[in-house]
């Protein structure tokens, strides 16, 4: 499974559990639209459960306009760290799923969201407190990625890298990089201690 560091900081936990639904799915034989369908519920429930979408079902009804139903989504997408629009589906599917009235339909409320979560950033912005990239050393990126996801995944792609002659295909392929970039990873692998955290 790949995590895009690159996607908005308020779409990234739904982009996760989508994504471990299809690991999870592998095994149920289901077409790929079924899975895809199943994939976004999932990921609605296990981040805005029944009882959440209950409570934002009866704030949004309290609410007569889209600019009400736009502040009461953001209010729980900065509370949950979710997407404003999936507090407003999540909100939907339980009045479908419950009988009762659905939201009225405001056009564009999705782009008005969509606008709010842009201006908020990407997951690399507040990982790397908005500097960019090019700034940020090879030794600050590995660690500030391994601690905050708590995965050994660098120091495992540099022992295959050591130990396998398609180190290189393999480091490029995992992490989604052109052939250059993995090879200079590798150079930098290759002439500095992995347990020196001094360098900078």
């Amino acid at each position: 499974m790949y995590v895009n560091i690159e996607s908005y900081l308020y779409h990234f936990k739904f982009m996760v559990a989508h994504e471990i639904f299809h690991v999870l799915a592998k095994s149920l034989g289901l077409d790929e639209k079924s899975e895809e369908k199943l994939a976004d519920l999932f990921a609605q429930i296990l981040l805005f459960p029944n009882l959440k979408a209950k409570e934002a079902y009866e704030d949004l009804c309290d609410v007569a306009n889209q600019v009400g139903q736009i502040k009461v989504c953001i209010e729980y997408a900065e509370k949950y760290g979710i997407h404003p629009y999936q507090v407003y589906k999540s909100a939907d599917y339980y009045a479908e799923n419950n009988n009762l009235p659905k939201l009225p339909k405001y056009g564009k409320i999705y782009i008005q969201l969509q606008r709010w979560v842009a201006k908020n950033g990407l997951v690399l912005d507040a990982l790397f407190d908005n500097k960019p990239l090019n700034t940020i050393s090879e030794r600050q990126f590995l660690d500030i990625l391994s601690d905050v996801f708590c995965t050994p995944i660098f120091d495992a792609l540099k022992k295959y890298a050591a130990d396998y002659s398609d180190g290189l295909r393999m480091v490029s392929t995992v992490l989604y990089m052109n052939q250059m970039d993995a090879i200079g990873l590798l150079n930098y692998w290759n002439t500095v201690d992995g347990t020196d955290k001094t360098t900078s």
